[in-house]
């Protein structure tokens, strides 16, 4: 297709649409801008699937639209693909992607020659590019991908391995991190519609996880959202502590100053295109829009935190602290940002998905989004090496109720050389190894090492503090051989 650097247009703005295409006028029942959104969607999600041609299906418009309106969205993202694909307008790297499978698919290109074909992360494959690699018959493919880190649902990624006929392998041995955070993540899948019938192991017995709802300090704090980012970092300047906030935060900066504006009546000021419509607080917050959107609703709770007349000076705090790499208290990253990527000390914040959400019984009506929910934390949870800091809301379902297990004396001597942690790698694992052959698990919790009853499964509600003052009150029959 011989498309240059030059050639490539980073993404296409709801102002230039309006303007390509001329939409003034077009306002009676949704105006321009909402309409080039509209466009830019449809247009989108056609460029992500693996069909050759625009259809209704593409389109993101509610059930109310009219049949007149719908057309005209179809029309006009036809239009404007038919001006890219003639070279009328220069494509984006969406756009010359589908480009090349279209062309595939009429024979005017040659197919892939190679041998082999590596399909990475096939757990978030667009339908197109899942479609152009089908199109290589004769090469051998291998596709790789875990369904239990699929995050991009959102942007019209699709599974692909659900798709895949041949050999299956599964690996499910991680050296990255320890039996600690092994446990949580095990865990975590259990709230899955589809949990992995193969848990998690790990050939690494070391690591910490702890409860604390402050991010461990020199640790990369992941949120779930830009919004959760921003507030983050926002507690984090008011705690005069130091970042380096990865990504680029100046559109959520931009949107929060357009909600500043909107809610102390200075619409006329308003810069974001889906805002322009609303003339006031109440009206955006009463609208569709609103309602269907996260990002806006979360980024409205910012204004409990700070009043809307302040916006300005919070936002420069954050600036001021926001520091290169290396020379921060803390990292601020969001999961996606994160993902494919790993740190030694790992907080997660408080806007992830928790152990009661996952409970709610609204999930299952929609047990895709406590898929992508659950895939998320998991994502994020398995990024840590050495250290995991979790909300204190995790630590709720670990506390009670606790059952009382009876310690035989060889348990005991185990578990209380454990305690002194006069004891090497090797031996550590050999104890553990013993622990089981008793129905015992000897897992970390923070600080502490903690004693499992088997018999207690899933949850492992079944928890012993292993200290010596506890084991004292505990096991009163062997208090003589604590010193």
């Amino acid at each position: 297709m011989g498309l240059k650097g030059e050639n490539i247009h980073q993404r296409y703005t709801p102002a230039e649409i309006v303007q390509i295409l001329s939409l003034h006028g077009y306002g009676k029942e949704m105006d321009a801008a909402l309409i080039a959104r509209h466009i830019d969607t449809t247009l989108t999600n056609f460029c992500h699937s693996g069909t050759t041609a625009i259809h209704p299906d593409h389109t993101d418009l509610p059930g109310s639209t009219s049949a007149g309106l719908r057309d005209l969205i179809l029309i006009q993202t036809r239009r404007m693909w038919a001006d890219i694909m003639n070279g009328l307008l220069p494509p984006t790297h969406d756009h010359y992607l589908k480009m090349f499978h279209i062309h595939l698919c009429m024979g005017l290109i040659g197919q892939p020659r190679e041998d082999a074909i590596l399909y990475d992360e096939a757990q978030d494959s667009n339908p197109v590019s899942t479609a152009i690699i089908r199109l290589a018959h004769h090469a051998r493919h291998i596709w790789v991908g875990d369904p239990w880190q699929a995050i991009y649902g959102f942007r019209g990624a699709k599974n692909a391995l659900d798709g895949f006929s041949g050999t299956v392998m599964e690996l499910t041995v991680t050296h990255r991190f320890g039996q600690p955070i092994v446990d949580w993540a095990n865990y975590v899948l259990t709230w899955h519609p589809t949990p992995p019938t193969t848990p998690i192991t790990t050939t690494r017995i070391d690591g910490c996880v702890r409860f604390d709802d402050e991010p461990d300090p020199k640790s990369t704090l992941i949120t779930r959202t830009r919004a959760g980012l921003f507030m983050a970092a926002l507690r984090q300047s008011q705690a005069n502590r130091t970042m380096t906030i990865e990504g680029n935060i100046n559109g959520h900066a931009a949107l929060l100053r357009d909600l500043a504006a909107l809610k102390l009546g200075r619409p006329q000021s308003i810069r974001t295109e889906s805002l322009k419509r609303h003339r006031s607080w109440q009206e955006l917050v009463t609208s569709a829009e609103y309602s269907a959107s996260p990002d806006l609703k979360r980024a409205s709770e910012v204004f409990s935190i700070i009043p809307p007349e302040h916006i300005n000076d919070a936002l420069r705090k954050i600036s001021e602290g926001n520091k290169p790499a290396g020379e921060a208290d803390l990292t601020l990253t969001t999961i996606h940002a994160m993902k494919g990527r790993e740190a030694d000390r790992i907080s997660i914040g408080s806007d992830a998905l928790s152990p009661s959400e996952a409970t709610e019984s609204h999930y299952d009506e929609r047990p895709e989004e406590i898929s992508e929910e659950t895939n998320l934390l998991y994502v994020a949870m398995t990024r840590a090496r050495n250290a995991l800091t979790l909300p204190t809301q995790f630590e709720r379902p670990f506390r009670s109720p606790r059952t009382t297990v009876e310690m035989p004396p060889d348990v005991y001597r185990i578990a209380k050389a454990a305690i002194d942690h006069s004891i090497e790698n090797q031996d550590q694992k050999n104890i553990r190894e013993a622990l089981e052959q008793q129905g015992f698990s000897l897992l970390n919790r923070g600080p502490d090492l903690v004693l499992v009853d088997n018999s207690n499964r899933g949850i492992r509600l079944a928890e012993l503090c292993l200290k010596p003052e506890i084991l004292a009150s505990k096991f009163p029959k062997y208090a003589n051989s604590i010193p």
